[in-house]
This record gives C-alpha cells, sequence and structure tokens, in this order.
C-alpha cells in the first residue's frame, strides 16, 4: 500500500490507501484515486483527475472510476467527473451524478442522463436529451443533432 503526495499541500487523505496526488493543493480521497495539476480533488474511487483550476474554486470530482481531464480559470472550471464510471473532457465539461456511464466531451459539455453523450461545446443533455442513451451532438449555427438509442429487433 502507497500513498504519493509531491507538491505544495498536495495531499492523499486517510481515505486512500492508494492515492496518487501531484502538484499544488491536489487531494486524493479514496482509494486508488489519482490527481495531477492544480487546485483539483478526487473523492471517487479510482478516479483520475487532470487539470488545473482557479484558486478556491470548488472542484471534486466524485464518481467511482471517472475520468476527468480539462483546465479551468477565472469564470471557467475545471473538468469534473460526479458520475461513476463517467468520461469527461474539456473545460467547464461535467458529468452530473445520474451519468452513470456518460461521456461528455467539449468546453462547457454536460450529461446528467445515464448512457447519455454529449458531444461538442455548449452540449447539454439535461436540456436537449429528453432519456437514458441518447446523444447530442451541437450544429453550427445553433441547434443541436439528437441521436436516440432504439432497441434492436430480430
Amino acid at each position: 500500500m502507497g500513498r504519493i503526495a509531491i507538491g505544495q499541500s498536495a495531499k492523499v487523505t486517510d481515505g486512500s490507501t492508494e492515492g496518487i496526488a501531484i502538484g499544488t493543493r491536489t487531494i486524493a480521497k479514496k482509494n486508488h484515486s489519482t490527481v495531477i495539476g492544480s487546485d483539483v480533488s478526487a473523492s471517487g474511487y479510482g478516479t483520475i483527475v487532470i487539470g488545473h483550476n482557479t484558486l478556491n474554486n470548488e472542484n471534486d470530482s466524485e464518481g467511482k472510476q471517472a475520468v476527468a481531464i480539462g483546465s479551468g480559470g477565472g469564470t471557467d472550471l475545471v473538468a469534473e467527473a460526479d458520475a461513476d464510471f463517467s468520461l469527461v473532457l474539456g473545460t467547464n465539461a461535467k458529468s452530473e451524478k445520474d451519468a452513470t456511464d456518460g461521456i461528455a466531451f467539449g468546453h462547457g459539455s454536460n450529461v446528467s442522463k445515464a448512457k447519455a453523450v454529449a458531444l461538442g461545446s455548449d452540449s447539454n443533455t439535461a436540456t436537449d436529451a429528453t432519456a437514458e442513451n441518447n446523444a447530442v451532438v451541437p450544429l453550427q449555427g445553433g441547434g443541436y443533432l439528437l441521436v436516440k438509442r432504439v432497441q434492436n429487433v430480430n
């Protein structure tokens, strides 16, 4: 069992017997969580967070075995993965707690439904997708493409 903390105020808390925190004020809070950057933390089991956040901005990726990559600054926030098994990539990108297995790629993208996918800047399944398993792709000039999963019929 090992804990690795490198950087000013970097720490691996008591809740993590095998965590890695690299950078200024990074915190690994659960087992197998990895945090790299500054002012970011991971409180989900096996969660990986990479990014830089503005000092004192709230950020804590809480999803279990989730991945969040993206830096923030000023009014923009670092990527945040709050749903279990979610993948989040981009500044201000986020997976909400109920978006298990969700994917949010792009600046300001957000998933809030299980297994939903938001691709592209400012795509948001909370307002654009009305059910689980949907994907949202924003279109140039406004609007979005909504892709719905249909059940296979043999």
